[in-house]
């Protein structure tokens, strides 16, 4: 007999919403703790260092938890994920070059003790990429209620150190660089309970997982970079101050983006599962127009809450930051719309648009971001970031062969994306 909460909440994709939304608000809380502790200046500090903490694993992955998404939906899930644990572990050395490289270009002039602890971060970096394929795995067997616990520990771990680090007036750039790294260390764990597979046993062929993984490598890493690396680069353009303002207005639109994890996870179950391509891209056209309607709503409940109320949450340097903020919202909605899109073209195995649409906006974006981020600071570098959206979801939108009128927000979407978040 079953007892407690735990196991009668039903496995839904509901629980990735709630997940993601969970997620934004912790976010949304340690921003105003970060700023009043340590100003704008640290802000853009951190918030570069962290981009690094998120996209070095992705680029060390190199498309392989896509890659085994795909495999145990059809493959014993065993050998697989042995197999991928075993190339987790080849990321060691990499990560470590990366974590020199990085640090001694982009966090040169700051004291030696940061130095080290983004070194820490981003060597640490393999331990992610073993959480992210353990999530692949379970969203593959509609696991929601483990990609929950998955999706919330590091957040939640992240929140709970600031807050006490907050509360005793001991919070420093240092010390929520500490907490990141305790958060991966700690979901990495989980990640290994959750998805509890013997060292010993058969295992799938290591290159063959390393193959498919190219297929959406690019696709991957571009869309990290497309989604993260400018608030990198950012600190030697425009300063921490700016990169401070962006990355306040970035942690807030990335709510939207909720809607499109967790509306993306069944509809690719689906899309993986049917054989029929009319079909295929049918249940694409009908994820994609669901995406749309909820990001629209979503989207615009942010900016009322938000705009207004930015300078009393965040404290009145950061009343600059609402244009920017703005800009992003807007861009939150195209942004939702190409990651179901591309999900929904990986289902197909066309990685290769994939990776074609995002470099095309990653590079669009790039070569915007130095001319307005110089002119407008962080609304230059958030009109960029959005037309580097726009242009990867247009590119995405012409291979799936969606009609656009079923892209237009509506109320039929709006339900039936309700219904997919509450289905079993």
């Amino acid at each position: 007999m079953r007892v407690g909460i735990w196991p009668s909440i039903p496995e839904t994709p509901g629980l990735i919403l709630l997940a993601n939304l969970l997620v934004g608000f912790f976010g949304l809380l340690t921003v105003p703790i970060i700023t009043n502790s340590v100003g704008p200046t640290g802000r853009g500090i951190t918030a570069s260092a962290v981009v690094l903490f998120g996209v070095v694993p992705i680029l060390l992955a190199f498309g392989m938890p896509l890659a085994i998404r795909r495999r145990v939906i059809h493959e014993r899930q065993d050998p697989v994920i042995r197999a991928y644990r075993d190339l987790t572990a080849c990321t060691t050395i990499p990560a470590a070059l990366a974590g020199i490289l990085l640090v001694g270009s982009l966090f040169r002039h700051q004291d030696r003790i940061l130095q080290s602890i983004v070194l820490v971060g981003i060597v640490v970096a393999p331990l992610t990429v073993s959480w992210m394929g353990d999530a692949s795995v379970l969203v593959s067997h509609g696991r929601y209620r483990r990609v929950f616990a998955m999706r919330i520990a590091p957040s939640l771990i992240v929140l709970t150190i600031l807050s006490f680090g907050w509360l005793a007036d001991l919070l420093t750039v240092e010390i929520i660089l500490l907490a990141q790294i305790i958060g991966t260390m700690a979901t990495f764990a989980l990640g290994l309970t959750l998805v509890r597979v013997s060292w010993l046993g058969p295992r799938a062929s290591r290159r063959s997982i390393a193959r498919e993984g190219t297929k959406y490598a690019g696709a991957a890493i571009a869309e990290a970079a497309s989604y993260r690396l400018d608030q990198a680069l950012l600190l030697p353009l425009i300063g921490a101050f700016q990169t401070g303002l962006y990355s306040v207005a970035v942690s807030i639109a990335s709510v939207p983006d909720a809607v499109g994890q967790a509306l993306g996870a069944p509809n690719y179950r689906r899309m993986g599962a049917e054989r029929d391509e009319f079909k295929r891209r049918s249940l694409a056209a009908d994820a994609a127009g669901s995406a749309s309607s909820m990001a629209c709503v979503v989207a615009t409940l942010v900016g009322l809450l938000a705009i207004p109320t930015l300078a009393a949450v965040f404290g009145e340097t950061f009343s600059s930051a609402r244009v920017a903020l703005a800009i992003v919202l807007v861009a939150s909605v195209i942004l939702v719309v190409g990651r179901v899109l591309a999900l929904g073209l990986a289902a197909e195995g066309r990685g290769q648009i994939i990776t074609l649409a995002q470099i095309a906006g990653l590079l669009t974006g790039l070569v915007l971001l130095y001319p307005l981020a110089r002119q407008w600071g962080a609304s230059g570098a958030a009109v960029a970031a959005s037309i580097g959206y726009a242009v990867t979801t247009v590119i995405l939108f012409r291979a799936a062969h969606v009609p656009l009128r079923r892209l237009a927000p509506n109320r039929k979407g709006l339900r039936r994306a309700m219904l997919t978040l509450r289905a079993r």
